[in-house]
C-alpha cells in the first residue's frame, strides 16, 4: 500500500481542520454567487476537484467530493432564492485505484440521497493536467465557480494551475501547499531539487539564489516569499494564507505543516474564511496555558500600516493584513482581520486618539467617527472610508 492510499485509512484531525475550512468556504462561495446570478449570463455553477482522492476515508468519514455533495444537495434543500439551475461537479484522481474508489463511493451516494438531477457529476482518471483545456472550457461559460486544489504532496504546479484562475468575480481557487515537503527539498540544497521547488513556483533559479543570500532568512522564509511572487499577478482582490499543522502521534503538532491559501474577489468569503479560522484557533487556544498564549495586538499592526502611508483607505488596510500569513503556531483569534476584530482594532484607535475617519458615512451615529460593522459588508464600502493618523500634539 503506497503512502498515499494509506493516507485514506483514517481522516487525521489536521485533515477535519482543512475540510472545515473547504466546507464553509464553499458554501459561502455558493451563496455570494447565487445572491449576484441575475448578472450573470449563465445560471450554472462549476465546481471542480482537481486531486479528489477517494470521496470517503476508510473509516468512514467524509473526503472533499462527499463534502461538496452534501453542501450542494443542502442547496437545493434549503436556500429560498435558487438562482442556479445547474451545477457541474468535476473530480479528478490520477490514482487508479483511489478512482474506482471513488465511482464506487459517488455512485452510492447519488442512489442513497437521490441527488437532484440538476447536478452533472464528472470523474476522470489521470493528472489533472491532461484536462486542463476541458476545464478552462467550463470555467469560460459560468461566472460562479470553486476549484479546490489539495495535492497529496508536492507535485503542484503554478505555472499549469495559474490559467485555470479567472479574474471572474465569483471564480474562488482554495489550494493547499505542503510547506514541510518543499522545506525538505530545499533543505538537499542540490540544483535538482532546487529546480523542482522553481517548477512548483514558476520561478527561475536566480529568485530562489537571491532569497537565500538574504540575512537570516529561513527555508520556511524562502517559502512564504515564493509563495507571493508566484500569485503576485494572479487578479484576484485578495490572497489568504493560514498556517495548518500536522497529526503526530494522534496529535495536532504546534507547527505551521502547511498553508491553505484562497484567492478570491469576495471580501464576503474571505471573511468567511477568516471567521472560520479564528474560531478553530480559539478552540485551540483553551487548551494551552496563559504562558504559551502569544498576546497580539491586530490594532497595533493596523497603526503600524497606517504611520507608512499616513492616509489609507479602510481596504487597503484590510487588503494589507488579509495578504499576510497567520501562523497556526503563533495566530491567536483575536489577531485573525475578520470583519468583528477589524471593527474593534480600528473603533479602540479611533478611541485612543491614534486615528480619525475622514468620512461618516458608515458610522455607528453622525459624527461619532467610529465603525460599523456593516462597513467590512463589501469592498465599495470600505474604499469610501478613509483612515488618517492624528499626529502627535
Amino acid at each position: 500500500m503506497t503512502l498515499e492510499q494509506k493516507h485514506f485509512e483514517t481522516k487525521y484531525p489536521h485533515t477535519e481542520i482543512k475540510h472545515k475550512l473547504l466546507s464553509t468556504t464553499l458554501n459561502s462561495t455558493i451563496y455570494v454567487a447565487n445572491h449576484f446570478t441575475e448578472e450573470f449570463l449563465s445560471k450554472e455553477f462549476v465546481l471542480i476537484d482537481l486531486f479528489a482522492g477517494k470521496g470517503m476515508f476508510e473509516d468512514g468519514t467524509k473526503g472533499s467530493p462527499m463534502i461538496a455533495l452534501d453542501i450542494i444537495n443542502n442547496y437545493f434543500k434549503i436556500a429560498i432564492s435558487k438562482n442556479f439551475n445547474k451545477f457541474t461537479l468535476i473530480f479528478i484522481e490520477k490514482n487508479i485505484e483511489n478512482y474506482a474508489s471513488l465511482i464506487d463511493n459517488i455512485s452510492k451516494k447519488i442512489l442513497q440521497e437521490d441527488c437532484p438531477l440538476k447536478i452533472k457529476i464528472i470523474i476522470a482518471s489521470n493528472e489533472w493536467e491532461s484536462y486542463s483545456k476541458v476545464i478552462q472550457n467550463y470555467l469560460s461559460k459560468t461566472s460562479a465557480a470553486f476549484i479546490f486544489v489539495d495535492p497529496f504532496s508536492t507535485e503542484l504546479n503554478m505555472k499549469k494551475l495559474k490559467p485555470l484562475i479567472n479574474p471572474d468575480k465569483y471564480h474562488t481557487i482554495l489550494t493547499l501547499i505542503n510547506i514541510s515537503g518543499l522545506e525538505r527539498i530545499l533543505g538537499l540544497n542540490s540544483t535538482k531539487c532546487t529546480k523542482k521547488v522553481c517548477e512548483y513556483f514558476d520561478v527561475d533559479l536566480k529568485t530562489i539564489e537571491r532569497l537565500k543570500k538574504r540575512k537570516n532568512i529561513t527555508n520556511a522564509g524562502i517559502i512564504r516569499n515564493l509563495i507571493k511572487i508566484s500569485l503576485k499577478n494572479i487578479e484576484k482582490d485578495f490572497i489568504i494564507n493560514l498556517g495548518l499543522p500536522r497529526t503526530s502521534k494522534g496529535k495536532l503538532e504546534n507547527a505551521d505543516r502547511f498553508y491553505l491559501c484562497l484567492l478570491t474577489n469576495s471580501v464576503g468569503i474571505s471573511d468567511t474564511f477568516l471567521r472560520t479560522y479564528g474560531q478553530i484557533l480559539g478552540i485551540k487556544e483553551k487548551t494551552k496555558s496563559k504562558t504559551e498564549q502569544k498576546q497580539f495586538s491586530l490594532a497595533s499592526k493596523i497603526l503600524k500600516f497606517i504611520n507608512k502611508k499616513k492616509i489609507v483607505s479602510l481596504l487597503q488596510i484590510t487588503s494589507e493584513l488579509y495578504d499576510d500569513f497567520y501562523s497556526w503556531k503563533e495566530a491567536s483569534e483575536k489577531e485573525i482581520p475578520t470583519s468583528s476584530n477589524l471593527t474593534k482594532a480600528v473603533n479602540s484607535l479611533i478611541e485612543n486618539g491614534k486615528i480619525k475617519l475622514k468620512t461618516t458615512e458608515f458610522t455607528c451615529k453622525r459624527n461619532s467617527n467610529k465603525l460599523l460593522a456593516k462597513t467590512f459588508s463589501s469592498k465599495i464600502k470600505q474604499e469610501t472610508v478613509i483612515v488618517e493618523k492624528v499626529p502627535l500634539k
